[in-house]
């Protein structure tokens, strides 16, 4: 997405129009975060087959956009770097509560008894044979972590984290939208990791 682009001509004036009160403008927003939403959720649960297992993309999908139009009815971002930086936090108190609700210690996923035939660590084969597959920081346990520490992070490096993460956005687009060089982006993103490693 081009800073200055017809996409971000047209959230701008989206933007300016939810600041005034349009509820029509609030529902295009919405609108536009849909796919992107969609596409970080089903990374997410690809990733994930022990919450894939419960919830299906659409569902998560939902709640992350509820979440989403009721921040909408309480606060006007006051430009599109704003917008993107709560529509992320949505997405990530959505992922965050998923995983605290099913994998948390009363969680449902982590006391449920299974028919299948168990795998590794008592879950089912299926499940345990997906998540051999994931990389150590794959772990669900890691990304609910992931997700809470994002939210402590200096704003520079958060808003690389959201634009590039949670809205799938190129290292390029996003150094268009901030106005800095893609070089600067990486570095950002680098430096974000590598806190979020030591944390």
């Amino acid at each position: 997405m081009a800073t200055g682009s017809q996409e971000t001509k047209q959230l701008e004036l989206w933007l300016n129009k939810h600041r005034e009160g349009d509820e029509a403008a609030r529902d295009a927003l919405i609108n536009f975060s849909c796919d992107r939403v969609r596409r970080m959720t089903q990374r997410y649960l690809a990733n994930d087959p022990r919450v894939h297992r419960w919830e299906s993309t659409d569902d998560v999908l939902q709640v992350a956009l509820l979440k989403l139009h009721k921040a909408l009815e309480k606060i006007k971002p006051v430009d599109l770097l704003d917008y993107m930086g709560l529509a992320a936090r949505q997405i990530r108190w959505t992922l965050t509560d998923l995983a605290r609700h099913y994998y948390g210690k009363e969680g449902i996923g982590q006391n449920h008894a299974t028919d299948a035939a168990p795998g590794q660590d008592g879950l089912p084969a299926r499940v345990a044979a997906a998540a051999d597959s994931a990389d150590g920081p794959e772990d669900l346990a890691m990304r609910a972590e992931f997700h809470e520490l994002v939210e402590g992070l200096p704003e520079d490096q958060r808003e690389i984290i959201d634009l590039t993460v949670y809205h799938g956005l190129e290292q390029k687009e996003v150094a268009e939208m901030l106005g800095i060089s893609a070089s600067t982006v990486k570095r950002r993103k680098r430096d974000a990791l590598i806190t979020l490693s030591e944390r």
